[in-house]
Order: structure tokens, then C-alpha cells, then sequence
């Protein structure tokens, strides 16, 4: 008998707290009244604005050079071989460099649109001390 009452307290006391909560949400969930209003300029139709200046197109800027970079690692993997590739409108730059203790610069060029350079597969030599970089012409390799 006393597990019943046990039961319908328990039951009361959720359902009264249920009722407490919802009350306290709707009545403290107040929100601020803010109005907001926009001024627009009147503009009849068919009537033009004498006072707006004609905008002046700007100069576009040319694109910035693309970078690409290729590399080589050398035969025992101590060194590797490294080629950017600056590309802007007609001039292709490329600049290669090893990557020993320091960075050391080997070789820099450019060349128009019609020449390449490039970094073959077997780049390095055996022994690591020589490489080997493509120079792609029109009438060859």
C-alpha cells in the first residue's frame, strides 16, 4: 500500500513541475521589440537621377604568373632535384636548384611559349652527381 502512494507522488510532483516549467518558459521568454525600418530614396519611373556619376570601368589587372612545381629524388634519396615553373602571358621562367645542406641554384632560364624544359625520370646520374634537364624545342629534344 504504501508502494501506491509512493507511485501518485511521484506522478503529481512530475506532472506539477511539467506545469511550473512550461509556465516559467512562456512567461520569461520575453523578446525585445526592436523594429527596424529602412529609408529608401523615391525614384519615379521614368524619371533619371541627375546627380549619379557614369561609373568609369577600371583596368583589369593581368593574371598572376601560375607556379608549378617538379622534382626528382636522386637515385639513394639524399638529394633531390627541384623545378619551378613561372608561367605568365608569354614568358615561361624555370628555375632549378638541389636540395643539398643549403639550396643550391644550378640553372635559370626563360623561354617563349613555344620552348619548354622539363625534369625526365632518370634525371639523376648513378652516382649522384650529374642531372640531366629536357629542353623541348619545335624541332626537338
Amino acid at each position: 500500500m504504501t508502494t501506491r502512494h509512493f507511485v501518485e507522488i511521484d506522478i503529481t510532483l512530475l506532472l506539477f513541475s511539467a506545469f511550473v516549467g512550461a509556465f516559467l518558459a512562456f512567461y520569461l521568454n520575453q523578446r525585445p521589440k526592436v523594429r527596424t525600418s529602412l529609408n529608401l530614396p523615391v525614384v519615379q519611373i521614368g524619371q533619371q537621377p541627375t546627380d549619379t556619376p557614369t561609373p568609369i570601368p577600371s583596368p583589369t589587372a593581368p593574371p598572376p604568373p601560375m607556379v608549378q612545381t617538379f622534382s626528382q629524388i636522386s637515385p639513394d634519396g639524399s638529394k633531390t632535384l627541384t623545378m619551378i615553373k613561372k608561367t605568365s602571358a608569354d614568358v615561361s621562367m624555370y628555375a632549378f636548384t638541389t636540395t643539398d645542406s643549403p639550396s643550391v641554384p644550378i640553372y635559370t632560364a626563360s623561354m617563349s611559349a613555344s620552348e619548354s624544359m622539363s625534369l625526365p625520370f632518370n634525371a639523376w646520374s648513378p652516382d649522384d652527381k650529374y642531372v640531366f634537364v629536357q629542353h623541348n624545342t619545335a624541332s626537338g629534344s
